[in-house]
């Protein structure tokens, strides 16, 4: 094993005695337990609220479960993105660490697969990890999720969703819910996005969208929808858009609506922002 892609405890000790505001150690493929140690021991230190310290270890393919329960005491936001598998050992102790003012939930951005078990977990977080990599998610890992009061949920690695698990997305207590890599919508699951509670509700992926889930989604009672994904728009879906009582609905990617769409979207309530 090549030295220079280890992260020992001496390389994390001399770069920690610094306490800087950001430890990247991306270029490290592997890492010791005494490392892990190291920079699970970071002691806190005076930070302006606003600060958000994060420790990048972006290089890492794995993580053992006893790397992880050293770095699950880390004051920093972790963020693991090349990972592609975590064990739920790892997920139950990752789930303590970014505890450090606003330092933020695990960045977990790599992993293609989630445990029912490993969700469970990481719904401990007190801020949302990072998860806009899987591309399914089970209605167990759905259900966990809704219940946690993150102030936003993004899952933008999902391209399939099932309305079992529209359904208790629906739910999610938090403000904000970004499913961007969603292309089709059932007129089930448009319904139940129009009954959550939040603020924001991204779905830029969308490639098409018919009159009856536009209708669903109009009835969202939140602030913001946005559906920049949309490249053209029926008359009718159109009209029911503009009945939307929130703040504004993007549509920034209908650059070319018809002429028809173009003057019911002017006469409407301005709420529908587009090019």
């Amino acid at each position: 094993m090549n030295e220079q892609t280890v992260l020992t405890a001496a390389i994390a000790a001399k770069r920690c005695s610094k306490q800087p505001f950001c430890l990247d150690f991306s270029t490290c493929t592997d890492i010791t337990d005494g490392a892990a140690m190291v920079l699970g021991d970071i002691a806190e230190w005076q930070l302006d609220p606003r600060d958000k310290p994060v420790l990048l270890l972006n290089g890492l393919k794995l993580l053992a479960d006893s790397s992880a329960h050293h770095l699950g005491r880390c004051s920093y936001r972790i963020v693991l993105n090349g990972l592609d598998k975590l064990s739920d050992a790892a997920a139950a102790s990752l789930s303590n660490s970014g505890n450090c003012g606003e330092a933020g939930g695990p960045g977990l951005d790599g992993l293609t697969e989630l445990s029912d078990t490993a969700a469970k977990y990481l719904s401990r977080c007190q801020l949302p990890p990072s998860l806009n990599s899987l591309a399914n998610l089970s209605e167990t890992a759905a259900l966990t999720f809704s219940r946690c009061n993150w102030y936003s949920l993004e899952l933008n690695g999902l391209t399939n969703l099932p309305d079992s698990v529209a359904q208790h997305l629906e739910n999610f207590r938090g403000d904000e819910i970004h499913l961007n890599g969603i292309k089709q919508l059932s007129d089930f699951a448009a319904q139940c996005f129009a009954k959550f509670k939040g603020r924001y509700l991204a779905l830029c992926g969308l490639e098409s969208l018919t009159e009856l889930q536009a209708e669903s989604l109009r009835r969202f009672k939140g602030r913001y929808l946005a559906l920049d994904g949309l490249t053209a728009l029926s008359p009718a879906a159109a009209e029911s858009l503009t009945k939307f009582r929130g703040t504004w609905i993007s549509l920034q990617g209908l650059t070319h609506p018809s002429p028809d769409v173009r003057k019911i979207l002017k006469a409407g309530h301005g709420t529908c922002n587009c090019p």
